[in-house]
């Protein structure tokens, strides 16, 4: 079967059983988190202003998610619809009374409706200041007032508040000013609320995105200057997508955990676990349980930085004991592999904290990517047999690698070496080559923008490595206004599954930003019918339906306007062959 290395090909579904509510579903970033949620394991509630407009919206919602969830009668369990204006009180209370209606509870809420006409400072009318204020901020609170009320109240109490609100909180904009202080707001509020609320069980965080493609500003990059001074900007060298929005917003609606065992609460299994620590004592699963709930039904472990002798091994990484002598360096590192193997395998020992393989749901653990790459290779050879099959095969889901508190400029060298790039790049083999997810640490507040800028940097370089001379070879066609390409033969390299648009569109993701990024206005649709039948889920009947279903899936997720669409439906073909249609 065919498909590119992904670190979400097989992820784990982290949101069984919990409950959402998302202000402004049906559109850009609330859409893409929708879809996030409810492939995640989630039940959806959408609100969405109630025209006609975004009623019809949420029809084609509805459709995705059955595709995505395997048909409508599954749609119809886990998504519903409470429209309705925001900047009215009721809405919000309307919008957490159908959710505790329909599925008892509520877990988590995205406060995302918003609006913004872009509009010079001195052309912003009061109507539009109170509009816009109406819908961005008083609709915010409206809805989160509603969420914390549900949330306080329920048995038991708890749950995970999340305001999308935006880079120009922060930065400003020149024709955003009535804009960019609502989401300022939201990010206050979000502040605010986390301090108020935290007695309650209640988690309160605001993401804050940048240049994303939705309907919200599509006018607006259709300006190529605007468009290429924005990309210009951005360390991957293209705008957002809303799909960009959903990891975060799933990482934040999930119990993202670290634990360790009574046997290792001091200094030399953890460098930062000084005597009287606040931490220095065990966290088990069963201590966690005792301050979540009950109603976790699954969480991410992640490593927890144990106790390293030196930065680098002190021996000889060539010999032929390498093995044996990483272990030795490692020992805590490996410890921590064992003490998770045993909750993997249902043994866990006294002072583990209790077990509970069927809640943790993926483990995210430490690995040497700073080492050269055979010395990386020796490691997780050395990992993959301490971890065992249960671990290894059903947990184990990527890797991390934390480079807070570094020296000015050692963040650059580490992430740009060769051994680095080399080590991230092997990730791609993990778990039957679907792919292992890299996690990496990075700290702004007390490091400075340095090392998120040098990630971003490396990013940049992993993503064109592992695209390979085929991507060279497209950028040479960016400019040439005479070449097209074509969005066909995709199908007949897969084999029967993976069976979903989402999971397809998962697959391709890769290769379709690059074609869109070279060939802008010059992608065409072709079925490749009959051929398109040789592959794919869907069989001779349903392959050139289902491949007509990607495209329109892909076209949504990118926030493709109306002109465009039809661009890649029939225009720019009937303009490449110089034909009417």
């Amino acid at each position: 079967m065919w498909r590119r290395p992904s670190v979400s090909a097989a992820a784990p579904q982290l949101l069984v059983g919990k409950s959402m509510a998302i202000t402004g579903g049906v559109t850009g970033i609330g859409r893409a988190i929708a879809i996030g949620y409810l492939t995640q394991g989630a039940n959806v509630a959408v609100n969405h202003f109630g025209d006609a407009k975004s009623s019809e919206q949420f029809k084609t919602l509805f459709e995705e998610a059955s595709q995505s969830l395997g048909g409508k009668e599954e749609a119809q369990k886990r998504l519903i619809e409470v429209p309705g204006d925001v900047g009215n009180p009721d809405t919000g209370k309307k919008l957490i009374a159908a959710v505790v209606e329909k599925w008892g509870r509520l877990d988590v809420v995205v406060s995302n409706a918003g609006i913004c006409e872009f509009r010079e400072f001195l052309e912003i009318t009061p109507d539009l200041w109170n509009q816009t204020l109406t819908t961005n901020l008083t609709g915010a609170y409206n809805t989160v007032h509603a969420a914390a009320t549900q949330m306080s109240k329920q048995s038991p109490p708890g749950g995970s508040i999340i305001g999308i609100s935006s880079i120009s909180a922060l930065v400003g904009g020149a024709q955003q000013a009535h804009y960019t202080p609502t989401k300022a707001g939201i990010t206050s509020l979000m502040q605010s609320g986390a301090c108020a609320l935290g007695k309650y069980n209640i988690r309160c965080n605001a993401l804050l995105p940048g240049t994303i493609k939705t309907q919200l500003n599509e006018k607006d990059l259709e300006d190529d200057t605007k468009r290429k001074y924005m990309e210009g900007r951005i360390p991957l060298g293209r705008t957002g997508v809303p799909a960009d929005l959903a990891g975060p917003a799933i990482f934040l609606g999930n119990s993202h955990i670290h634990l360790w065992p009574s046997t290792s609460t001091t200094s030399s299994a953890h460098a930062w676990m000084k005597p009287g620590h606040f931490l220095a004592k065990r966290h088990g699963i069963t201590d966690y349980l005792a301050v979540a709930d009950d109603s976790v039904k699954g969480f991410v472990y992640v490593e927890t930085d144990r106790y390293l002798p030196s930065s680098t091994p002190d021996f000889d990484t060539a010999g032929s004991d390498v093995k044996e002598k990483l272990s030795q360096w490692a020992h805590e590192p490996l410890s921590e592999v064992k003490f998770l193997k045993r909750i993997a395998e249902g043994k866990t020992e006294d002072g583990d904290g209790g077990d509970g393989a069927g809640r943790m749901k993926g483990c995210v653990l430490w690995a040497p990517f700073h080492l050269p790459a055979p010395v990386f290779s020796a490691y997780m050879h050395v990992l993959e047999g301490i971890a065992g099959p249960a671990l290894l095969d059903g947990k184990i889901v990527g890797f991390r690698y934390l480079l807070q508190g570094k020296e000015a400029g050692e963040v650059g060298k580490i992430v740009g070496s060769e051994a680095w790039l080399a080590n991230i790049l092997s990730l791609d083999k993990g778990r039957g080559g679907k792919g292992w997810t890299f996690d990496v640490g990075v700290d702004i507040n007390r490091d400075g923008e340095e090392g998120l800028v040098a990630v971003g940097e490396m990013i940049k370089e992993v993503r064109r490595r592992g695209g390979g001379t085929w991507v060279d070879a497209l950028k040479a066609f960016k400019l040439d206004q005479n070449v097209y390409m074509k969005l066909s033969g995709a199908l007949n390299e897969f084999d029967a599954t993976p069976n979903t648009t989402g999971e397809i569109v998962k697959a391709l993701e890769p290769y379709l930003d690059v074609v869109f990024e070279c060939f802008p206005g010059r992608v065409m649709f072709g079925s490749d019918w009959p051929v398109c039948n040789v592959g794919g889920p869907k069989g001779e009947k349903g392959n050139w339906g289902f491949w007509r279903d990607v495209v329109e899936k892909v076209m949504n997720e990118r926030g493709t306007s109306e002109e465009d669409r039809e661009g890649i439906w029939w225009r720019n073909g009937s303009r490449a062959y110089g034909v009417e249609i």
